[in-house]
């Protein structure tokens, strides 16, 4: 008859091997390929990506670009969702966030007087220099069978208190074009525009007098 301490031995020994499998297969399972971890962490980073893009500094000094600065005319109509208006280091930035798709722009030098776009109205903007940002193909509120429902539901007058930029105004949405005037202190260093996707936006970033 086999000893009882022999048995105990025979048992704990099984019980170490078992427990060790079972182990194993644990921490293989983080590693096979059939386990789809990628959505998760795509739909994040591409969040994240996008986040970051718009709200932190380049890597590089601030350059800025030509001016007038001009896409063409998107074929798909792209509605204004929202305006932003933030102080980086070197630069103020302004977004221009849409839906459906990337307007055509153009953003240039403008002088006074400003008027509105279709009624021809003066509109007062605060600051030295002012930047038109044009939008075609562009509008803020959809037809929806014979109702108008409002996508921009933001400010018309953004004010802020940046180094570079005292505020952003809607000077127009009429035919097809939407239309911003940038109000600036005096000095800017210059306009860098880009377009970023995910969502659809038009970037404008003041640069900070040197």
């Amino acid at each position: 008859m086999e000893a009882p301490s022999a048995r105990i031995l025979a048992f704990v020994k099984r019980f170490v091997v078992v427990a060790a499998l079972v182990l194993l297969a644990s921490c293989n399972r983080g590693d096979d390929p059939t386990v789809d971890t990628a959505d998760a962490s795509t739909s994040s980073s591409s969040s994240t990506s996008s986040s970051v893009a718009e709200t932190t500094s380049p890597s590089t000094a601030f350059v800025p670009g030509a001016l007038p600065a001009a896409r063409p005319a998107s074929a798909t109509r792209a509605y204004l969702a929202a305006v932003r208006v933030a102080a980086h280091d070197g630069f103020d930035r302004v977004v221009f966030e849409f839906e459906d798709a990337v307007p055509g722009y153009r953003v240039d030098i403008t002088t006074r007087p400003v008027t509105e776009d279709g009624s021809g109205d003066a509109v007062e903007v605060k600051g030295e220099v002012l930047y038109e940002v044009r939008f075609e193909n562009a509008a803020t509120a959809r037809f929806q069978g014979e109702r108008v429902v409002p996508v921009y539901q933001g400010e018309r007058r953004i004010t802020t208190r940046g180094e570079v930029v005292e505020e952003a105004v809607r000077t127009g949405d009429f035919e097809g074009v939407v239309t911003w005037v940038i109000g600036a202190r005096p000095r800017p260093e210059g306009v860098r525009v880009t377009t970023l996707a995910s969502p659809f936006r038009v970037v404008v970033d003041l640069g900070s007098p040197r």
